[in-house]
């Protein structure tokens, strides 16, 4: 009987990999996306990608040029290519012979992105065994299936963003570029062998750069400005010139492989580069691999010194950096922008989870979001800096690469592909999607190393190499018994076993049990109390296009400098950024902001949300003039966890809002929130807590605090005394009484009011979800009753006011 080749087991065992990422992704958290008769995606963006695709499916294979319903009333223009969108939507075209179901659209977009996820399984294998061998690519493989994080929150069931997409195409494309790299240097690819067409020499190289060109193409087509890959190959190829130069060898290679790859590229993203910027990084990348080619073999072939390549090139790209500056400044200032990337700022950065960094939380440096994303991989314990094994693997290839004196070319793109990933994601947490791939490979590098070292190597060599053998008394060597060779074998294979499940414990369990936590909950899906709230809202208020199924129509770019018309009948739905595409996609509404915050209507809102003036001031109403706000939307968070971001985007103080003071509770202090009167005064408060109603019991509580300095050096309010009233003006006269310096009147809980607010008369409440949250105050201050509160999670208003 034949024995199976090893490749068919290679195939086992990645086909095995695939189904298992692929059952993590979407059986844990099954329940939470297929609830009842509904189907909730889980990720804010998710519902973005879906309007596209529900448009797509409905008139494939155009896609609306202009969409009016992402933000009232200016529309958003829907350019580029969104290769995502169109292929997922074509699948579900396909899927539905040409006239899918809404049934069957969400059916395939939900499951999109975990097929995605365990197709990144086949790519991280061959990366491992073209970057070393094939075992490090089974165990990475392995790795990747399981890990926890930004990657497998990006590509669990129905996280319909194009995240997953984005790494599977990238890594491809990172993949051909590995073999275009290391063949052409094996074949001695040179511009003479392409001249000459030997196809012996270059049908390899080509195949594999036109294959990298491909999907890196396709790459920058899925994320329109992803310009991420694209550094890392002209950064990789700027190096290598320069090592290659420096040594002496010859740099034809990479000036055909660098330019057939970016020319590929370039072709297929050009037609659809959303922005001149974008386009002139491209091309400048296009012209790296054949300038820097032409200036190593003009240095040669005028025997200067080697080191007058390196010196060339940076007095070329000082020349051309100060001319462009010169020439275009704002063109210049543009494209430099785009390497916020690596450490944004400003008030998105600051309320965006996924844009914060990796190391920091709320101003403290952390490890959490490390271990949460590569467990062992990154650091070895939870509590502790202490590098794990991705960390420790590529200290020891940077160590090696530079011992061989640069002699594995493909190690250099991995070890700059690696760094360049890794300080992206340090500036932001989100890209750790991206960084999971090379923890996944680093940690394979070294496991396989430590089972090699172990004792592998020498259970694999041949008997006849053996060194233990035995001499006889002339010398020559006799064999060993065989009981002495099967008990030394048998050792080895005990030792090697026992180091085996060591260390793949150490790399997978964590793993493991972190992904099977973070797959289980689905946290970015619509709640209950959100769903049904969206539903009643699409099925009882007006169309605001008259027609249902003007949410599925093409609509063209209004001509430069003109706004789309609107129907008499449309109308601006106001809540917070984050449910814009809620409201867009589940309502079929028209949101006032969302989560692309073109212009300024993030700002605005914040601005509305956070007024105080009953009736409103004229601020206010011009912003809801501009907005034709006929429907608000308001939610527990808003009021709560989210108010933060609110004031934030308003640039008001969060602390004239509340502060966490200091309360003396069971022998030590523990921190409260303290309300403030301006909290409750605010538009957001008084419709969400009180349903636009008047408050006149209100519970007024006065405080006294002294401020306490912390361990840390920071300055803390301490409440020293509490007094309850039952009036406010009570609570007045007794603040008028005395003269403290530091008191003041304040709210112990969001839901009870401190002060009298007038009726909001302007607005009739609609609809309170059934969904329900519930809020819990501990019992910390004697002198109050603690509060259990079961509250709708999602209110919803008509503003019938002028």
């Amino acid at each position: 009987m034949n024995r199976l080749s090893p490749n068919i087991f290679t195939s086992i065992f990645i086909t095995l990999f695939c189904a298992l990422s692929f059952l993590i992704r979407t059986l844990l958290p099954f329940d939470k996306v297929f609830t009842g008769d509904w189907i909730k995606f889980s990720s804010i963006d998710a519902y973005y990608h879906m309007y596209l695709v529900d448009n797509l499916a409905r008139n494939f294979p155009q896609l609306t040029g202009f969409s009016p319903f992402f933000i009232y009333p200016d529309g958003v223009a829907v350019s580029g290519a969104h290769f995502y969108n169109w292929l997922l939507g074509g699948i579900a075209w396909m899927v539905g012979l040409g006239s899918p179901s809404q049934y069957a659209v969400d059916i395939v977009g939900v499951y999109f992105p975990a097929i995605l996820g365990a197709l990144v399984v086949i790519p991280v294998f061959f990366i491992g065994r073209a970057l070393f061998n094939k075992w490090v690519g089974i165990i990475a493989a392995a790795l990747i299936a399981i890990m926890p994080g930004e990657f497998l929150g990006r590509s669990i069931l129905g996280f319909t963003d194009q995240h997953i997409a984005e790494v599977l195409f990238s890594v491809v494309a990172v993949l051909f570029f590995v073999l275009a790299i290391k063949q052409a240097r094996k074949n001695e690819l040179t511009l003479g062998s392409v001249l000459q067409r030997d196809w012996q020499v270059i049908r390899r190289p080509l195949i594999y750069a036109l294959l990298s060109g491909l999907f890196l193409g396709i790459y920058l087509l899925t994320w329109q400005g992803g310009l991420l890959f694209v550094f890392i190959i002209a950064l990789y190829l700027v190096i290598q010139f320069i090592i290659d130069h420096l040594k002496r060898k010859s740099t034809e290679y990479l000036g055909i492989i660098g330019f057939i790859v970016f020319l590929f590229a370039a072709v297929i993203f050009l037609p659809y580069s959303p922005s001149r910027d974008i386009s002139l990084a491209i091309i400048a990348a296009l012209l790296v691999p054949p300038v820097l080619a032409i200036i190593s073999w003009f240095i040669s072939r005028r025997k200067f010194r080697p080191a007058y390549f390196p010196a060339t090139l940076v007095v070329i790209g000082v020349v051309i950096l100060v001319i462009f500056a010169l020439a275009s400044p704002g063109l210049f200032d543009t494209m430099t922008e785009r390497f916020t990337i690596f450490n944004p700022g400003g008030a998105e950065a600051e309320t965006t989870i996924e844009m914060q960094s990796f190391f920091t939380y709320e101003g403290e440096f952390t490890i959490a979001k490390a271990w949460g994303n590569f467990t062992t991989g990154f650091f070895l314990t939870r509590d502790f800096a202490i590098p794990g094994f991705g960390i420790i693997a590529f200290v020891i290839l940077l160590w090696l690469y530079i011992r061989r004196r640069g002699d594995d070319n493909h190690w250099l793109l991995f070890i700059i592909w690696t760094l360049v990933v890794l300080v992206a994601t340090i500036g932001q947490q989100r890209f750790a999607y991206y960084l999971a791939v090379n923890i996944a490979l680093l940690t394979a590098f070294i496991s396989w190393q430590i089972i090699w070292v172990a004792g592998l190597k020498k259970l694999i060599k041949s008997p006849e190499s053996d060194d233990d053998t035995p001499a006889d008394r002339n010398g020559k060597n006799k064999p060993a018994r065989k009981g002495s060779q099967a008990y030394e074998r048998g050792y080895r294979v005990a030792g090697v076993f026992v180091v085996a499940v060591m260390v793949l414990f150490l790399t997978f369990f964590w793993n493991v049990e972190k992904a099977v936590s973070q797959a289980k909950p689905a946290p970015y899906a619509p709640s209950d109390g959100w769903q049904e709230s969206l539903l009643w809202m699409r099925d009882n208020t007006p169309e605001p296009f008259g027609d249902p199924d003007a949410y599925y129509a093409l609509y063209e770019r209004p001509p430069e400098g003109k706004s789309f018309v609107y129907p008499e009948s449309a109308y601006g739905v106001t809540s917070w950024w984050d449910y814009g595409y809620w409201i867009t996609r589940t309502a079929q509404r028209i949101p006032n902001t969302n989560p692309s915050k073109v212009g300024n209507t993030t700002e605005m809102v914040a601005a509305y949300l956070l007024s105080t003036d009953v009736p409103h001031n004229q601020e206010t109403l011009d912003i809801m003039h501009e907005f034709d706000t006929r429907y608000v939307m308001i939610d527990f968070a808003m009021t709560v966890s989210k108010f933060h971001a609110i004031a934030n985007w308003a640039d008001e103080p969060l602390e004239q809002y509340y502060e966490v003071y200091l309360v003396p509770y069971e022998g030590k202090l523990t921190s409260k929130v303290i309300y403030y009167p301006e909290y409750y005064r605010t538009t957001c408060v008084r419709l969400f807590h009180f349903g636009g109603e008047a408050v006149t019991d209100e519970k007024p509580v006065v405080i006294d605090f002294d401020e306490v300095r912390g361990d840390d050096g920071s300055i803390y309010k301490r409440i020293t005394k509490i007094a309850t009233f039952t009036s406010y003006e009570e609570a007045l006269e007794y603040l008028e009484s005395e003269d403290v310096e530091n008191r003041r009147l304040v709210g112990l809980y969001p839901f009870i009011s401190p002060i009298p607010l007038e009726a909001m008369e302007d607005y009739r409440l609609l609809y309170t979800s059934i969904g329900e949250v519930a809020h819990y105050d501990m019992d910390l201050i004697p002198e109050v009753e603690p509060i259990r509160l079961l509250l709708p999670e999602v209110r919803i208003f008509e503003y019938i006011g002028n």
